[in-house]
């Protein structure tokens, strides 16, 4: 079985095609373009061994969920914003140490399908505006990332 580096590599070897394929998309190509690139198929491609309690990407889910509705509580009930810290403490402790099979839903083409959907809405949410060959090439992009993972767990 591959560790996260492995998938990482993988994952950077895909951005690397999608990188060598913007030309003939119609795709301008930039330095802010390219890293982003590399960091959604990094992403993307250690995203479904976070099913594995012990991996890396289970605890920087764990904490940037915790950290994420803390900071939402804290940000709008300033009155109560120690409340804001157990909630980080219950929601990072419940999502870390949940109990989860290794290789289960997350380790589905669906489960890819979906997720790549939803990586691509926050990502152009950030990027407005956006045009749908952008949104397409990056759905594309984590799409053949996630599934370069379950590619590789397969052998």
């Amino acid at each position: 079985m591959p560790d996260w580096k492995t998938h990482i590599v993988i994952g950077l070897l895909v951005a690397l095609g999608w990188a060598a394929a913007f030309p003939a998309l119609g795709i301008a190509s930039s330095l802010e373009k390219t890293a982003s690139l590399a960091f959604v198929a990094a992403f993307t491609s250690i995203f479904p061994d976070i099913d594995t309690r012990n991996s890396k990407m289970r605890g920087v889910f764990a904490l940037a969920v915790a950290a994420s509705v803390g900071g939402a509580y804290a940000y709008f009930s300033p009155a109560t914003w120690y409340y804001a810290l157990a909630y980080f403490a219950l929601l990072y402790a419940l999502a870390k140490h949940l109990p989860t099979k290794h290789r289960g839903i997350t380790h589905t083409l669906p489960f890819a399908v979906l997720f790549s959907a939803a990586a691509v809405l926050v990502y152009v949410g950030f990027k407005q505006p956006f045009a749908f060959i952008d949104a397409a090439a990056w759905f594309g992009i984590a799409l053949s990332a996630y599934s370069a993972h379950l590619l590789a767990d397969s052998f």
